[in-house]
Parts: C-alpha cells; structure tokens; sequence
C-alpha cells in the first residue's frame, strides 16, 4: 500500500493483475503506433533485450522485418519460460532473425 505521503516520482511498476494472470494463457497485444517489439518486450517482460521470444510467436503476423509492425495487426505475448535471465537471454539470442 502506497502512502500519500511517499515520493511524487511515477514509476511505472506491473500491476498486480499481470501477475495475476500469470497464468498459462499467452497475453495479446494489438500494434499501436510507435511500438517496437524491444518496447514490447520492456512493457510485458521487463527487459527489450528478450523481445527476439515475441518476434518468433508472431513471425507470421510481422514477417520476415521485425522492425516494421503494422498497426492494429494482434501480437502474442508468449508466457516467458521460468529460466533464469542468462538463460533467456540466450534462448532470444538463438532465435533466427
């Protein structure tokens, strides 16, 4: 519980929600302008450097261009694995671009 006293800087933190669906259903996300899949991947997951992991769900909505989105397109946010960062990030690494 925040109290209204504590400092005026907005963080932006997950929402409780989020963890709560938690669950095994993937989350969707409909295109906006001026989303990126590293922004995408910062929003959902915490970190852009995985956005690799939402490329591969959606390389048939997006293409072979993972720079170019089109807006009002759907995107899957895959649930992440539970591995630890390191083995994330290899895994998004591995992924063929």
């Amino acid at each position: 519980s925040l109290e209204p006293e504590s400092t005026p800087v907005v963080v932006p933190t997950p929402t409780p929600t989020v963890e709560a669906s938690a669950s095994n259903e993937p989350r969707k996300h409909v295109i906006a302008p001026g989303d990126n899949l590293w922004s995408l991947s910062e929003r959902y997951y915490g970190d852009g450097r995985f956005w690799p992991l939402i490329y591969e769900s959606n390389r048939e909505v997006i293409g072979d261009e993972p720079t170019s989105l089109i807006v009002g397109s759907e995107l899957v946010i895959p649930i992440l694995p539970s591995l630890g960062k390191q083995e994330l990030l290899a895994l998004a690494a591995s992924v063929r671009r």
